[in-house]
């Protein structure tokens, strides 16, 4: 099951959730039903020591499919969409991968 756990210092629209779990679904090619998405807004945290807007995601999947090529390409969907959909800079964006064991 993909999961992301997504943290923001400010606040986002609702619909936010909904086109995380739709993206993920597409970029993971399985069904939005099995997709799970938490997001925490408005949480302090700083980035360079600055409080500017900043998002960082946990991603989570299985070990086996934890491969390099993946990471590269997970992180440059969900930054651009993040970047895109959250408005903050690409240097304000951290992604985080977890291996789950199956």
């Amino acid at each position: 099951m993909p999961y992301a756990l997504v943290r923001t210092n400010f606040d986002v629209e609702e619909e936010f959730d909904g086109k995380l779990s739709k993206l993920m679904s597409d970029l993971f090619k399985v069904e939005e039903e099995v997709v799970s998405v938490e997001v925490l807004v408005n949480k302090r945290m700083l980035r360079n020591g600055t409080n500017e807007r900043y998002v960082y995601c946990d991603l989570r999947r299985p070990a086996s499919l934890m491969t390099t090529e993946n990471k590269v390409t997970w992180a440059k969907v969900l930054s651009d969409f993040f970047m895109e959909q959250l408005r903050v800079e690409p240097l304000r964006c951290t992604l985080s991968f977890r291996s789950e064991t199956m």
